[in-house]
Order: C-alpha cells, then sequence, then structure tokens
C-alpha cells in the first residue's frame, strides 16, 4: 500500500461539514455530505500546499442546492479540470464511486477520515475509473499525482500554431503518416486514403500518436484550425485507429472537456473508423480532450 499523506482537519473543518450536514433531510444522505465535505477539505489542503489553485465555490459539493439533487465530492483545480475527493471510513477497503463522478473528473483520490474526524490520509489517486466500486490496492501513489497533474499543465496553445510556434510532441500530418505506414511491413493500403479529416477550409493540422497501453494499441489524434475572428477559431478533432486497424476500439470514447472539467461533448466508437468534433473556441479558453479505453484514460488539455 502507497504510504498516506496525512492532513490535520480543524474544528472549522468540522463545524462546516456539520452545517452541509444538516441541510439534508435524509439522514443516510446527511452522514455521506458530511463525509464528502471532510475529504474535500483535506484535498483542498493538500492542493494549496502544492501551489495548485482551486476553486471550492464552483463545485457542486459546495453548493447546498445541487447537494439534495446530486452524491458528490468534486474539487475543481484551475484550468485542469475537477477531481473527485472519494472519503473512506476506517472500517472499509473500498469506495463507492457514484454515477455522477464517473464523468467529467481528471481523477480521483481516496481521503481515510479518522475516527474522531480530525485528520484525512490520503491514500493515493486513480485518473479515471471504470465502475461504481474502487478499491485501495488499485491507487497509485501521490508522488505519481503530481507528475500526472503536470502533464496535463503542459497545454499546446492553438493561437501560436496559426503564428507557426508549434508544441514539439505535435506533428504535420504528413510526418506521423509516414510514421504509421513505415510501422507496417506491407500497408494494406494508404493512410492518406483512409483519412477524410483534411478540409481545404482548416488553415492548421496537426497530429499525435496516443498510446492506449491494450495491447499495444495506437489511435492518431488530428486537430485542426481555422481562424474566424481575431478571438475565435473553429477547432476540429478527429481520432482515428492505428493503420493495421480498419475500426477503432469497440469501447473507446472521445470527450471535450471544458475549462472546469466537465464534459460538453462526448462520443463512443462503437466500431466506428473514426470519432469527430467540431466547435468554435475564443483566444484564451481552456478544454481538454479525453480518451477513455477500459481503465485507461489520457486527457490532453488546450488553450485556445
Amino acid at each position: 500500500m502507497n504510504s498516506p499523506l496525512t492532513i490535520p482537519l480543524t474544528l472549522k473543518d468540522r463545524h462546516l461539514a456539520q452545517r452541509f450536514k444538516n441541510q439534508q433531510p435524509n439522514p443516510q444522505k446527511a452522514d455521506q455530505v458530511y463525509y464528502q465535505t471532510l475529504a474535500v477539505l483535506a484535498v483542498n489542503y493538500y492542493c494549496q500546499w502544492l501551489g495548485i489553485e482551486t476553486d471550492l465555490d464552483s463545485d457542486d459539493s459546495w453548493n447546498p442546492i445541487v447537494k439534495l439533487l446530486s452524491n458528490s465530492a468534486d474539487l475543481t483545480l484551475k484550468n485542469i479540470g475537477k477531481i473527485e475527493c472519494l472519503p473512506l471510513l476506517p472500517e472499509d477497503n473500498c469506495v463507492k464511486v457514484t454515477p455522477e463522478a464517473l464523468a467529467d473528473r481528471i481523477g480521483y483520490i481516496v481521503v481515510q477520515l479518522s475516527d474522531d474526524f480530525r485528520q484525512g490520509n490520503l491514500l493515493g489517486f486513480v485518473p479515471s475509473v471504470s465502475s461504481g466500486e474502487l478499491k485501495i490496492e488499485e491507487l497509485r501513489s501521490l508522488l505519481e499525482w503530481i507528475d500526472y497533474l503536470e502533464s496535463l499543465k503542459e497545454k499546446p496553445i492553438l493561437s501560436h500554431w496559426l503564428q507557426g510556434i508549434f508544441t514539439a510532441s505535435w506533428e504535420a500530418v504528413e510526418q506521423i503518416e509516414s510514421l504509421l505506414e513505415s510501422l507496417q511491413e506491407q500497408p494494406a493500403f494508404n493512410f492518406r486514403h483512409r483519412l477524410t479529416h483534411s478540409s481545404p477550409s482548416l488553415k492548421i493540422e496537426r497530429a499525435k500518436l496516443l498510446n492506449l497501453e491494450r495491447q499495444g494499441e495506437q489511435v492518431a489524434l488530428f486537430v485542426g484550425l481555422n481562424p474566424v475572428s481575431s478571438s475565435e477559431i473553429d477547432i476540429s478533432v478527429q481520432l482515428y485507429p492505428q493503420i493495421s486497424q480498419l475500426y477503432l476500439p469497440q469501447d473507446l470514447q472521445m470527450m471535450i472537456l471544458d475549462e472546469t472539467g466537465k464534459s460538453v461533448m462526448q462520443s463512443e466508437a462503437g466500431g466506428s473508423e473514426n470519432l469527430q468534433f467540431n466547435f468554435r473556441g475564443e483566444q484564451g479558453e481552456h478544454f481538454s480532450i479525453k480518451i477513455v479505453l477500459g481503465d485507461v484514460s489520457i486527457i490532453q488539455g488546450f488553450v485556445v
């Protein structure tokens, strides 16, 4: 098991949790709200210690009206996304993940509360969950959590692409095509012929290969841009399978997340040849592309 990080919880924290609890008419839900509030506060202290800016006021877990209808313990990390803070009681060895928390999250941190609720032990994290239950042995180290967040913060600035300034990991489309074809001894057909994404309306187009870590599967992510004004850009996002496959994995999902980590567009491959989203962004806006395949989750953030 990973070494836990102990976060002290003050009397003020417990009073706040009790106030939220008293707003709940259902006793069982009231207890859950108490635990969730303390878990969010513990993770919020941890983020402050790391210098990560949070936004409690925008979270569902801090809205008394929303909490009457939902069951989540979310915490917004500014310009990164939402995480779920999962409370765990001392006698439990797994955590229930509510349906509300299965989407729009960039990660999950488990907080084991002490018997007297004076401290929360951060046990570890996972970037994604695929069911309503998370076992403690599945958790990854908080040291990995820091690296994971850093990777999310390394966001390409799309307006720079229009000036010819590109992030190193994003290649010209032709280079990605050549690489994919070079990996095949006898390509069944030309990769360019397969792609219907190219459009004269796209001024700039870059691509990136992503490893899905399942039987060595790769997908190619294409992002195309077309400026429509000095501050707005039309954005095209397409996902294609590796050249040896005709179709994307059946259960693969792609989502567009806004700057709070909320999913605003979502689609499942279902054995299709590609997935595509088209939308418009304003300069300075943040969004992310999230790709999920089973327990594997990849998030790529961008600044317009």
